[in-house]
């Protein structure tokens, strides 16, 4: 055990004290229960006392020099615990151990973990994340972004356990599902249309929400993040949409949301504009920053007597937000198309691979188009009224080093826009193919970086015509 000043071992008395043991003074000391308690686990004293003195003010904080030290503490006062700041790198029981471990103590699974890094490579969280870690920071750390994925993990602790309460018929397992603590696709339909029939002449508002660009993030970084992902978004969600609203999780990276017995529309829409804010371009949130929301709403009118009903109106919604250029929602029976204008990217590849870190590579307000066949190229520029603002021609694969890929395009109106080759790393043959056409701006080699990748089209975006 170390002897730092006043390092805290918590006992719970009551829900409104508990008691302190400040080793300095060898006295225990009652406080009032106002704040969260965080425990700390870094074996750096240095470490730790930068953590305390920038979350003091906010909450109530308790000190690990070890992995051993924090499964001990844990295990005699779990309640007195809100959440943990897990070092990953230390002697002995190493983060990662305490994560395994974890798994094996009711008391401390419930409990939320952030771990801390020293890098932010992608292996390393998910790592963390197939053991349980809820979310990670980088150190050293940025306060306010800190301070914001603190409360966003203590708020779904809340809401869980809030939840559970409040719906007693719905305590089991079986109807909450366990990666966002939402309602999972049975105990929703059931819920709102015992709802839509009990309060048939009240308004309701059902929301139908997708993430953009999910499978790009599935492909680039693996479920494992993919599921971080819908976890970070679903306590978004949850922090707009409280009280009465029924928040459901019916598909992979697919949510419902029932605002119940609406007064004002206007409400609805705010809290709509604000969930959308907080997820698009939001770098305080550990998802990939291309993540954003489509959604469809729909107010009920008193003819909806079931879920399917009215949920087939807000998935029209969805629908139409999805193919207006996404990161936006739509009411249904006030839809208007988007004209797209410059805001499409054809990729024409059969590899998925390459598709997906396109398609990770762009923001949501752009639309992929992938094609794989002549076919498919040929429907594709029926419907496209403009140039593509870009056009990835993969010859990667291409037999001929992609000569009759880029003479088709060098005859179409396609050659008019940017045109970006994938050529297979160190094959000089596909490369010299690809620099004989004068229309191809730049190339970029297979296997693809994401990293570089998003690096190369930021250029594209701004270099001029």
């Amino acid at each position: 055990m170390v002897q730092d000043n006043f390092h805290f071992v918590a006992f719970s008395y009551t829900k409104i004290l508990k008691t302190w043991y400040n080793r300095s003074s060898k006295e225990y000391v009652i406080v009032e229960n106002t704040k969260e308690t965080i425990l700390i686990v870094d074996d750096s004293r240095f470490q730790r006392a930068v953590i305390r003195e920038t979350f003091k003010e906010k909450f109530r904080i308790m000190e690990a020099a070890s992995g051993e030290e924090c499964l001990q503490i844990i295990g005699e006062n779990p309640d007195d615990i809100d959440l943990v700041l897990l070092d990953l790198v230390m002697p002995g029981i190493d983060g990662f151990e305490v994560l395994r471990r974890r798994r094996q103590m009711q008391s401390f699974s419930d409990i939320p973990v952030i771990v801390l890094t020293t890098s932010d490579r992608s292996e390393i969280q998910a790592n963390a994340y197939e053991l349980g870690a809820n979310d990670f920071l980088t150190k050293p750390l940025n306060e306010s972004t800190a301070i914001f994925r603190i409360q966003n993990l203590l708020g779904y602790k809340k809401r869980v356990t809030t939840l559970v309460k409040k719906y007693d018929e719905y305590r089991t397992k079986a109807e909450i599902d366990g990666m966002t603590g939402f309602f999972n696709k049975t105990a929703t339909v059931e819920l709102i249309s015992n709802i839509l029939t009990s309060e048939a002449n009240q308004r309701h508002a059902l929301l139908a929400i997708d993430i953009d660009n999910f499978k790009a993030v599935n492909d680039v970084y693996g479920h494992t993040v993919g599921d971080h992902t819908i976890s970070i978004v679903a306590s978004a969600i949850a922090s707009r949409f409280t009280g009465s609203d029924i928040c459901g999780r019916v598909g992979g990276d697919e949510f419902v949301v029932f605002v119940r017995d609406v007064v004002s529309k206007q409400e609805v829409y705010e809290k709509i504009q604000n969930v959308m804010h907080l997820i698009s371009g939001n770098k305080e949130l550990s998802i990939p920053e291309n993540i954003t929301l489509s959604i469809g709403l729909v107010f009920s009118d008193g003819t909806e007597q079931d879920y399917a009903q009215l949920y087939a109106k807000a998935d029209e919604a969805l629908y139409i937000s999805k193919n207006s250029g996404k990161a936006r929602y739509t009411e249904y029976g006030r839809a208007e198309r988007t004209d797209m204008g410059d805001k499409n990217v054809l990729v024409l590849t059969g590899s998925r691979n390459v598709a997906s870190m396109i398609e990770f590579a762009y923001d949501a307000a752009v639309r992929i188009h992938t094609i794989a066949t002549s076919v498919q190229l040929a429907e594709a520029m029926d419907q496209m009224d403009v140039t593509p603002m870009h056009v990835y021609a993969d010859i990667s694969t291409q037999k001929d080093e992609g000569q009759r890929m880029l003479e088709t395009i060098g005859k179409s109106s396609l050659a008019e826009g940017k045109v970006i080759v994938i050529c297979r790393e160190g094959d000089l043959a596909q490369v010299r193919q690809a620099v004989s056409y004068p229309f191809v701006c730049d190339l970029i080699f297979e296997p693809i970086e994401p990293q570089q990748l998003k690096r190369r089209v930021a250029a594209l975006n701004n270099s001029v015509s």
